[in-house]
């Protein structure tokens, strides 16, 4: 796995041998659209992370965080060291599912529609759904261990990624600021950023700050 480096400069996202990012050892590339140029010649779009990129094709399979988790649930069981560990139960996939569009409706993407509100009331209108959602998973995280019972499934991982940056970017630069993350009392909102406060978050910290809606 490559990791590229938090601060962008006017060429897009780059691989470098510096703290908190990795060079590409699998091409070579210095900047990640390379990657996008090397599977489409023609490719004028964004570049975005993550990506998925396969080594025989040499291209691009997928630049969706959604469909990259999905695919290493339910394609990569030959080559995982606990194929058994089920993160998208068949069982209750139903329930998954509802739950992560709720999940990415008002908090995933939730954050960054506050943030950028073209008006306070925007913003306050969209925060507080934020927090009406946050609210709810805390409290049914508080008979439970896990969002779906005895076991972690995708969703988690898919809340980890906003909540591990919430208190160190959303509840300052983008407005999210009723309550932070490390106030809820159930524990499972809180170890995510609490276990890793002083790693990623700090490139999060910096790369959200050099283009938030604060300037």
């Amino acid at each position: 796995m490559s990791v590229v480096d938090p601060i962008r400069d006017e060429s897009g996202w780059a691989f470098r041998d510096v703290p908190g990012a990795t060079p590409d050892p699998a091409n070579g590339f210095t900047y990640l659209a390379e990657a996008y140029r090397a599977t489409d010649p023609h490719y004028h779009g964004r570049v975005t992370v993550p990506v998925l990129w396969d080594t025989h094709a040499h291209a691009i399979v997928s630049n969706s965080d959604d469909d990259i988790m999905r695919m290493f649930e339910t394609e990569f069981d030959a080559f995982a060291r606990k194929p058994e560990l089920a993160l998208y139960p068949v069982s209750l996939r139903g329930e998954i599912d509802a739950l992560n569009d709720a999940i990415y409706e008002t908090i995933d993407d939730g954050v960054y529609r506050a943030g950028f509100a073209s008006s306070q009331a925007a913003n306050e209108s969209t925060a507080y759904r934020v927090f009406e959602t946050l609210d709810a998973l805390d409290a049914r995280l508080a008979g439970s261990r896990y969002l779906f019972g005895a076991a972690p499934v995708e969703t988690a991982w898919r809340l980890f990624v906003t909540l591990i940056r919430f208190d160190a970017v959303y509840h300052g630069h983008f407005k999210c600021n009723l309550r932070r993350i490390v106030d809820y009392r159930a524990q499972q909102l809180t170890v995510s950023v609490s276990a890793t406060a002083t790693g990623s978050a700090t490139g999060w910290a910096r790369r959200t700050g050099s283009s938030s809606p604060d300037g």
